[in-house]
């Protein structure tokens, strides 16, 4: 199946948590697989991540740990890039220094790269808490799949009907065993044959610090011809830290605004200028030349960023297929537009409502609303449907009948038609509510909504 190796990056990390991580593989991993751990240390200055780190690595003699130390941060692309150059495996696995791999998990992390070299797989992850350092495993079947919206960030959405039968047809009833495609990972633990990781062009390592690498190489691997796969006998606990113990080396949203924008710029299309339509504020931000990972994309011959979405990410939206998008204005109260008041990813069923509009040319991704060609009604990451009571309620956007999703926006009256009940969208009796409903259509002002942009036919 190949000799693995484990490649950790820290920054400023315990030795006890990082040699957590080493020896649940080293104890739970076949011994013929394990060739080596890449312990690579980027930048740390707390005196415990320095020579206490590099002392406990040489008592280890079970494994060879190839010990690397960068004596200034380059941060986590620019990290794993240099480390990988050091790996001599034919598998590498990257881990984050806080895991606590589970038996059995190496086999079928590794077995779909045996068959296929281009494929890249990613374990479950379980939670290791952060404050008891308890690891927490679950035995429910895995039941969903990464991705990211058009803002770029990074979510989970339920495992695609399509997806579901596929597993079936070509596994049969060992089929929730077997491998899941996913549209993105999540960034920090997954396997990818060594050559291939190089060939594929590595990381864009002129991203700064933490943030959108996730984005970046799943969209490669997909439109570059490989497969993203999780694999849900491959188990990996995770301690998924309280805040983040490390700067951003300046303004943390302002880091992530700067390695978007190059995933933008190199794999959006033609909607890179619909990113910019959600964050303004990164249109005139200098992120330097892209032209280095242009190229790479061109040499690979990578699909277009439509296929993408097309093939592979049910969750997302073009701006080619919107007629009426943007912020939701109310004409019946003034300076007051739609909201989905922070419960777009608390959980299914909950209500948008009203919220003062705020600054288009700030952060408006609570208040981007879009209607479709289709005639979809919906936020950045939800879709909105109708309840027995009449309550728009935000659901996922695909496996849903779509009939119950349908509305239609009359550009003349303002109004927004749900289509199945032939009821209007109705702001309500006062101008910030906590729920919208749909009732009989009268003509009113509170019946009537403006958009940002809107297409003409």
């Amino acid at each position: 199946m190949g000799r693995v190796s484990v490649v950790l990056i820290y920054y400023n990390e315990a030795v006890s948590v990082v040699f957590r991580t080493i020896y649940s593989v080293i104890n739970r991993s076949p011994r013929h697989l394990l060739h080596e751990f890449v312990l690579y240390d980027d930048g740390s200055v707390w005196k415990e991540s320095i020579g206490a780190m590099k002392a406990e690595a040489d008592k280890v003699k079970d494994v060879p740990i190839r010990y690397y130390r960068n004596t200034t941060r380059g941060g986590l692309m620019r990290a794993r890039t240099a480390a990988a150059k050091f790996a001599t495996g034919d598998i590498m696995v990257y881990l984050d220094s806080h895991c606590e791999v589970l038996p059995g998990w190496l086999e079928p992390l590794i077995e779909p790269i045996y068959r296929d070299r281009t494929a890249v797989t990613c374990p479950i992850i379980d939670t290791i808490e952060w404050d008891t350092m308890n690891l927490l495993s679950g035995k429910a079947p895995m039941s969903a799949i990464g991705s990211f919206n058009v803002l770029l960030n990074y979510n989970w959405y339920p495992i695609p009907r399509v997806e579901q039968e596929r597993r079936r047809r070509e596994h049969g009833s060992h089929w929730q065993i077997s491998p899941i495609r996913s549209p993105a990972m999540a960034g920090g633990l997954f396997a990818i044959n060594r050559e291939y990781f190089h060939e594929l062009g590595e990381y864009d390592t002129q991203m700064n610090v933490w943030g959108g690498e996730n984005t970046e190489i799943s969209l490669r691997i997909w439109t570059c011809g490989g497969s993203l796969l999780f694999t849900p006998c491959s188990k990996v606990g995770h301690v998924f830290r309280h805040g983040y113990p490390y700067d951003f080396q300046g303004d943390h949203f302002e880091t992530v605004l700067f390695n978007y924008k190059r995933v933008a710029k190199v794999w959006m299309d033609d909607d890179e200028e619909f990113y910019y339509k959600l964050r303004p504020m990164a249109r005139n931000k200098d992120v330097g030349s892209v032209s280095a990972r242009s190229a790479i994309r061109r040499n690979l011959q990578c699909r277009p960023y439509e296929w993408y979405v097309d093939e592979i990410a049910p969750n997302l939206v073009m701006e080619k297929d919107l007629l009426h998008y943007g912020q939701m204005h109310s004409v019946g109260y003034d300076h007051y537009c739609v909201d989905h008041l922070g419960n777009e990813m608390k959980g299914h069923g909950l209500s948008i409502g009203t919220y003062p509009c705020h600054n288009p040319d700030s952060a408006i991704d609570n208040q981007f609303m879009m209607i479709t060609n289709d005639g979809i009604f919906r936020t950045i990451d939800r879709c909105l449907s109708v309840n027995h009571q009449g309550v728009l309620t935000l659901v996922h956007c695909y496996d849903y009948d779509e009939s119950e999703l349908k509305f239609k926006y009359n550009v003349q009256e303002k109004t927004i038609v749900h289509v199945q009940s032939g009821r209007c969208v109705d702001a309500g009796p006062k101008s910030m509510v906590t729920s919208l409903s749909v009732t009989p259509c009268t003509g009113e002002e509170r019946q009537q909504w403006t958009f940002t942009y809107n297409k003409i036919h």
